[in-house]
């Protein structure tokens, strides 16, 4: 809490100045500085400066007590140099509140070198608690931030890619070192700025800078200085020296100003377009996602307009930086519509100028596109963003809401610190919404709904979102992203005056908001109805755009896009609309839960259970779910057996549990077999309940083994929450007896015939294939028999024609005529023999089956 407050008061103190201080130029502190004696565990000790806020101006200086702790930046410097050479560049960091260390050590041995930089952190966070040092207290050593010149630079990168305590790097003119600062820069997962000069020739940009920009993770940044050169990065004379200095020093101290101090008044000086203003600066940005990513080129110059192109090459998308209407297809699928985008400046309750960005359904993609007019007036959601975050952070989530027919209203707001001026804010934004949409010839007049408004928000912003809506009937809805405990007014104290559906949806590794002291508490504390949805192995990061490159990144995205427009549509749009009729069910019915490695909480504030004890829960069927709208996930399943012709009588209990009286409506859905329920109860007090039965009569003659379907209770208070069961009729498998009449004479023999052998007198099944086989293997051996006998009766009449011709060859033709008889004979008999022994095989016997019967044969 200390720090909490500590951190409050020096933001406090940027807050006032930000605006109107040339970031370039030294900050509001004295700045003293000193040589102080580094101590490594291992290894020889070395003397580093130390530049530092102080009460007066000068060698050994006292350290300002008074605005500490302050955040700690160490410094290498470059090959041929001392960093006594760049102390201008310290003093002006020291002036913003920071304590830079530089240690005076060799730049031969880089893997030293970067061990050395760590070194600065260790000793300082030692000085930080020795009562004797006038540092005491003063360290901060929760951020650390590392940057240096050409050998320095590779060194920090080294530094920072094996030190977690670092934050962010900056690297001026970095070289390749040993190890490879091009190859370890992979594993630094921190903030990167890379300053280099477009003349360099000691340290050429494109084989240092440029490979070293391409490997960095995101957020990343790369400026090159045009006229610049490698030595006007350290201390000298000369009009073009101190403008590249100047250009340097305001990069720097806004990026510490961001990442160290946390300062979101620096965002625009970083990623916005304040970063602009200076016309020799080429850059490149990547903020880790392809709507964030921002470019200014710097014509004539192949080297770094091939690394441009490359940059918008490598991304899944062709598109225009300053324009984030284009979003990633591989995310939640999106919607009919196209998507504008726009800003707005209203006043908030203090009466200063804010601004907003909207997403909105257009008739064209871009800034300023007109509005669709075919569906208007459309539901609005109101939108508040995280802590140190942007509208443009959720550009892809937003977007998709758009598409689908929503118009988003997203404050700029710079309020994260101040919970209640964000939910005035917000206030505001409603309050213009309600003018405009009235207002005859405004843009928005009668395009968007003033009824309809959900409040969505993430971290801060969820817990904000809470806040503006307290005792706001425009608000129909609220879905919190990981929310984060508010103070002054605190969220759990606001929640008992919020009675809208509440939709929390957090991960299970919020390093910066702990589900058991954040998003859990509020929804136990939030009023009925409300939903609670818990991703495994997901992180509070994810609900941003972010990096948007891990698999579970993706899924986490599309996964909350998909819960959060099925809850808006429902109470926004509403399930009575043609195209809405089953939206409950993918918020409070068995779609809901169809979603792995996602814990489900919910409470409607009424339930639905079974009564009779004669029907069972039994999870072991949500195998054989053959139903299209039923889950294996859903955990509210529930069977009963009868006979054909029977029915399944389900006794089913209705508990309000909530503080209001409800009328409930019966729905039964997805089934077949015909189901007799009521369609209303009476009304139910709070903690009153009642009976109802569902009926389903199983039809005497069916092709189906069971029925599953849906029976579901709607409240009449908001007339969209729902609480549901999946209940199963089914009736047994019968066998049923049929005698084979009449059958071809190769069909008997082949499919049904009777054996005398007793021991074999059992019925197998054969398959059908098979038997067809053997049944035509049978037929062409009758039909080669038939064709021998032909032939013997030729034979026959061919000898008797002999035996008139030759009357003295007469006894000897009879003996051979005889003889070929007797050939015959026994053909035939082994013919006979195979027939008999087919006949009398174990396969005797069939089965023959189809959708409705088991049939079995009798022997003939």
């Amino acid at each position: 809490m200390l720090m909490f407050v500590l951190m409050f008061l020096i933001c406090s103190l940027f807050l006032s100045l930000v605006d109107s201080v040339d970031m370039s130029a030294p900050g509001p502190f004295k700045v003293g500085w000193q040589k102080m004696l580094m101590k490594p565990s291992t290894g020889l000790e070395f003397d580093s400066i130390v530049v530092y806020p102080s009460l007066t101006v000068g060698w050994q200086a006292a350290p300002d007590p008074n605005h500490g702790p302050y955040p700690v930046i160490v410094f290498g410097h470059g090959y041929s140099t001392e960093a006594d050479s760049y102390m201008s560049t310290l003093e002006h960091l020291a002036s913003w509140g920071y304590i830079v260390a530089a240690p005076e050590v060799p730049a031969l041995h880089h893997a030293r070198y970067a061990t050395e930089m760590s070194t600065c952190f260790t000793h300082l966070e030692k000085v930080n608690t020795d009562p004797q040092s006038l540092f005491r207290g003063l360290i901060d050593h929760k951020h650390y931030g590392i940057f240096g010149h050409t050998a320095g630079a590779g060194a920090a990168i080294v530094a920072a890619s094996k030190d977690p305590r670092i934050r962010c790097v900056v690297a001026l003119a970095p070289v390749d070192t040993m190890p490879s600062s091009i190859l370890t820069v992979k594993n630094v997962h921190v903030p990167v700025n890379i300053i280099a000069a477009k003349d360099d020739w000691l340290a050429a940009a494109d084989k240092n800078s440029v490979p070293i920009y391409k490997n960095a993770n995101p957020p990343k940044q790369f400026h090159v200085l045009a006229g610049g050169a490698n030595a006007y990065f350290y201390d000298g004379e000369g009009v073009h020296r101190q403008r590249q200095l100047r250009i340097s020093r305001f990069f720097l101290t806004t990026w510490f100003n961001l990442y160290l101090r946390q300062d979101v008044h620096m965002w625009p000086y970083v990623w916005g377009d304040n970063i602009w203003n200076d016309t020799v600066v080429f850059s490149v940005h990547d903020r880790g996602n392809p709507m964030d990513l921002a470019r200014k080129k710097y014509p004539g110059d192949t080297a770094f307009v091939q690394l441009d192109e490359e940059v918008h090459t490598h991304n899944p998308l062709t598109f225009d930086p300053r324009n984030p209407s284009t979003f990633s297809k591989e995310f939640s699928k999106p919607g009919p519509h196209k998507v504008g985008n726009t800003n707005i400046t209203t006043t908030d309750r203090d009466g200063k100028l804010f601004s907003a960005v909207i997403y909105y359904p257009s008739t064209s993609e871009g800034i300023g596109t007109p509005l669709d007019l075919d569906q208007a007036p459309y539901p609005i959601i109101v939108f508040s963003h995280g802590w140190f975050q942007v509208p443009e952070s959720y550009s892809t989530t937003l977007q998709n809401f758009a598409s689908h027919g929503y118009v988003i209203f997203c404050s700029r707001a710079s309020q994260e610190l101040f919970a209640d001026r964000f939910a005035a804010e917000l206030q505001s934004i409603m309050n213009w919404i309600q003018v405009e949409s009235a207002r005859n010839g405004s843009d928005w007049y009668q395009a968007v709904d003033p009824t309809r408004i959900a409040l969505v928000g993430h971290s801060i912003g969820g817990g904000v979102s809470i806040l503006a809506a307290a005792n706001d009937p425009r608000v129909k809805a609220i879905i919190a992203y990981a929310p984060s405990q508010t103070h002054n007014p605190a969220t759990r104290d606001i929640l008992p005056h919020v009675h809208v559906p509440i939709c929390v949806i957090c991960a299970d590794d919020e390093q910066d908001g702990d589900i058991r002291l954040h998003s859990l508490p509020l929804y136990t504390k939030a009023n009925f109805p409300k939903i609670f949805h818990q991703f495994q192995n997901g992180s509070n990061t994810f609900f941003s755009d972010g990096l948007l490159l891990g698999t579970q990144h993706r899924k986490q995205l599309k996964i909350t896009q998909d819960l959060s427009r099925a809850f808006l549509d429902l109470y926004l749009k509403g399930d009575s609309k043609p195209g809405q009729e089953k939206a409950w069910r993918a918020v409070w019915g068995p779609e809901a839960f169809n979603i792995t490695k996602v814990n489900h909480f919910m409470e409607a504030g009424f339930r639905l259970t079974p009564a009779g004890k004669n029907f069972v829960h039994d999870s072991s069927t949500n195998s054989s779910v053959n139903s299209s709208s039923s889950s294996p996930l859903f955990p509210f399943e529930y069977h009963m057996n009868t006979t054909r012709g029977g029915i399944c009588d389900f006794e089913l209990i209705v508990n309000n549990t909530s503080p209001v009286s409800h009328i409930f409506d019966v729905f039964i859905d997805d089934n077949i077999w015909p189901v007799n329920a009521p369609t209303r109860t009476g009304r139910l007090r709070p903690r009153q309940s009642a009976t109802f039965h569902v009926v389903v009569s199983a039809p005497k003659k069916t092709q189906r083994s069971m029925d599953r379907f849906i029976v579901s209770i709607r409240s009449d208070t908001d007339g969209f929450t729902r609480q549901a069961l999946l209940l199963e009729c089914s009736v047994p498998v019968e066998k049923v007896v049929i005698k084979a009449k009449s059958l071809p004479k190769a069909s008997v023999s082949a499919k049904i015939i009777n054996s005398t052998d007793s021991v074999s007198n059992k019925t197998k099944t054969v398959d059908l294939k098979e038997t067809e086989k053997q049944t035509s293997n049978i037929e062409k051996q009758t039909s080669s028999i038939e064709k021998q006998k032909v032939l013997v009766v030729e034979e026959e009449q061919q000898q008797q024609k002999q035996e008139e011709k030759k009357d003295n060859d007469k006894k000897d033709k009879d003996n051979e005529n005889v003889d070929k008889e007797d050939n015959i004979s026994k053909r035939s008999d082994i013919d006979d023999e195979e027939d008999n022994e087919f006949v009398n095989s174990p396969n005797k016997q069939i089965f023959l089956e189809n959708d409705d019967f088991i049939g079995q044969t009798e022997s003939l």
